[in-house]
């Protein structure tokens, strides 16, 4: 059961609530390991790292990332949208939700993903001077 994914989702379940954030990051990281397609497996390791504090390492991995071999549902694949602006992956987040709507046209959770990577800023604010030329 402990090399499992219910026993690695189960270890870092048993981390968060212990109080121990640090500790929920190897079985999450193990999880991502043996699922690398599964956005659900990605998120369980972003959380870990978000709660200690990790973002470099995750934009570190979410850059490396593939988005073509990613599996999950329409909800998670929204998600994956949201977690590629978070880490400043604007262009690519706009390409993934403009094929996620595509694909899943009456989607509501598409259509939101494709809404918010339009609304989206790049990571660099443009300044009014730049704007007004």
């Amino acid at each position: 059961m402990k090399d499992s994914v219910f026993g690695w989702k189960f270890s870092s379940n048993v981390a968060y609530l212990s109080g121990e954030a640090a500790n929920a990051v190897p079985p999450a990281r193990k999880l991502f390991e043996d699922n690398p397609h599964s956005i659900s497996a990605l998120e369980w390791y972003s959380q870990a790292l978000l709660r200690t504090n990790d973002r470099n390492r995750l934009k570190r991995i979410v850059a490396k990332l593939d988005d073509r071999p990613l599996t999950g549902t329409v909800g998670e694949k929204a998600n994956y949208v949201k977690m590629l602006v978070f880490c400043g992956e604007v262009e690519r987040a706009r390409s993934y939700a403009y094929s996620l709507f595509c694909e899943n046209q009456n989607d509501a959770q598409a259509w939101l993903a494709l809404s918010a990577s339009v609304l989206a800023f790049p990571s660099v604010p443009i300044s009014v001077r730049q704007l007004t030329g």
